[in-house]
């Protein structure tokens, strides 16, 4: 560990790839910038400010603020900062451990999803997912447990199954399949892969989960990081009422040291754009347990690298954002952009988790 000299009129990082869950970085806004409004998300942060005078903008407030003093900012706190002259400040932002039993995972899960847009988010970008996830493999070796619960006999319900990637290899093993799709972009796509593998055992409807009405009972529900519902209490309810078998969740989490996640904290960090992405899959396996369910859980690492071109068309097509070169340089300097086959990578690594549960089975409720 080396000391960080703090001056300059640049953005920095501080100790990246040292800290855990701790992240900070030092910021210069010359005389009547703003950092640009964001949300401090499932963290808290704090700011330092070294020299100069500004504001910070917060819940319609402007709070003055000058060289010596600190401002603490709660999560879930939309804010910003302004220079009235050359300000210098540094951030420091970690999550927020509260105590066990102040958690209201259930919660925090449906603000999660009430925060989305409610329109279709994948318009122009369903066929960029569709080569995002064959070119990282997706959904790799999580997909064995998954085609365990069902056999040639099996009636299958997925919700949310994007462009296939799990349809695809379940429609190859089992009797039928009816699939919960509502965004248009992502059913052309997945309509497209189903006609080129000649299957007609699948069944696309076009509505979300707590639209869906007599379709009947089936051998297991799925919903691969996909339940993307505003009430998770009624969604699992809705789900063990339809199941006669197995209730499936595949979620995941990205871990220190992955490229992805880097890349998408450089861009809230420089950009100022709230990049979206599932919670870790304990959050939803801690609701599960509020709700009353005790899921089995099992979890396999991956690696996953992601071609450069592709994460820089995604995200822009995504967030409507420029993905600079100045990102990709700082990620080379990490190591976490390399060269593979002859096209830049982002090292990417992770893990992949399968929760289950059977409705019927009173090991899995408390």
């Amino acid at each position: 560990m080396k000391p960080v000299r703090l001056d300059g009129d640049e953005y920095f990082p501080l100790f990246r790839g040292e800290t855990r869950a701790l992240r900070a970085g030092h910021v210069h806004l010359p005389e009547g910038e703003e950092c640009g409004e964001h949300t401090t998300g499932d963290y808290e942060e704090i700011l330092i400010f070294l020299e100069g005078r500004g504001k910070v903008l917060l819940g319609g407030d402007a709070i003055p603020v000058e060289g010596g003093m600190a401002f603490y900012i709660p999560p879930h706190t939309i804010h910003s900062v302004v220079a009235d002259e050359p300000l210098r400040y540094v951030y420091i932002v970690a999550p927020a451990y509260p105590r066990p039993e102040d958690v209201d995972w259930v919660g925090i899960y449906n603000r999660r999803v009430a925060s989305r847009s409610n329109g279709d988010r994948w318009e122009g970008v369903a066929e960029l997912y569709d080569e995002w996830c064959r070119a990282t493999g997706y959904p790799g070796p999580i997909l064995n447990r998954v085609l365990s619960f069902v056999d040639e006999t099996s009636r299958v319900l997925e919700i949310g199954p994007g462009t296939g990637a799990f349809t695809l290899p379940l429609a190859e093993r089992v009797r039928e399949l009816v699939a919960l799709e509502p965004s248009p972009a992502m059913r052309a796509v997945l309509q497209r892969r189903l006609e080129e593998r000649g299957l007609n055992n699948v069944t696309v409807l076009p509505v979300r989960l707590e639209e869906a009405e007599d379709l009947g009972e089936f051998d297991m529900v799925l919903a691969a990081f996909s339940l993307g519902v505003r009430d998770l209490r009624a969604a699992v309810e809705r789900m063990n009422l339809m199941c006669k078998g197995y209730c499936v969740l595949v979620e995941g989490d990205r871990v220190e040291g992955d490229g992805v996640l880097a890349a998408d904290s450089l861009l809230r960090e420089r950009k100022g754009v709230e990049v979206g992405g599932p919670l870790p899959y304990i959050y939803r396996v801690n609701a599960l347990y509020q709700i009353g369910i005790r899921p089995a859980v099992e979890i396999v690492g991956v690696r996953a690298d992601v071609p450069w071109d592709l994460y820089v068309r995604h995200r822009g097509a995504m967030y409507g954002v420029e993905v600079g070169d100045e990102l990709a340089d700082e990620l080379e300097r990490g190591g976490l952009l390399i060269e593979r086959d002859g096209r830049r990578h982002l090292h990417s690594r992770g893990a992949y988790a399968c929760i289950w549960w059977r409705p019927d089975d009173r090991r899995y409720t408390i």
